[in-house]
């Protein structure tokens, strides 16, 4: 899997074609802190769009299928979601530089195409390993005295991985 800097953090969090992979911010947020009820509005938004439900009410979602099928759908969603927006601090500075991001996809239409939670929630995963190890989201070049020795092994792993270039 070939990875590449082709996209940058708007080009996903702020693209509704992507609305049924990546939560949408309409705007550049100025702020770093987010109200429960806009972070719970972005989530209910997101998992409407990958689970392909419909929002009814105030914070109700319908979706089609059987009930477990769609409960695990959505506990396997749980970690990236609860871990994205425990990381809303990085997704908002990221979008604010709109920052490059490392990912194994060529076109948006790619990323827009996939089409099972499994391969959603991959995705999210790479943006969020983007967001822990990619130094751009940093702003700097780590360095031994910044990180543990244990963090900066990962690191570099994922820099291998991912043939990132300082």
């Amino acid at each position: 899997m070939r990875h590449n800097n082709l996209f940058k953090m708007q080009d996903l969090f702020m693209n509704p074609s992507l609305a049924g992979v990546f939560p949408q911010f309409r705007t550049v947020p100025n702020h770093r802190v987010h109200s429960f009820a806009e972070v719970e509005q972005r989530m209910l938004d997101h998992l409407s769009g990958v689970l392909g439900g419909t929002k009814q009410g105030r914070g109700e979602l319908t979706v089609q299928g059987i009930h477990s099928q769609v409960l695990r759908q959505v506990q396997g969603l749980k970690a990236s979601i609860e871990a994205l927006f425990n990381n809303t601090g990085g997704v908002v500075q990221g979008l604010r530089n709109n920052t490059n991001l490392y990912l194994p996809y060529a076109t948006l239409g790619q990323i827009g195409s996939l089409d099972t939670v499994a391969k959603k929630t991959q995705a999210i995963k790479q943006v969020l390993d983007n967001l822990a190890f990619n130094p751009d989201f940093q702003g700097r070049v780590a360095t031994t005295s910044q990180y543990s020795q244990s963090y900066l092994k990962l690191q570099e792993a994922w820099k291998k991985r991912v043939g990132f270039k300082e």
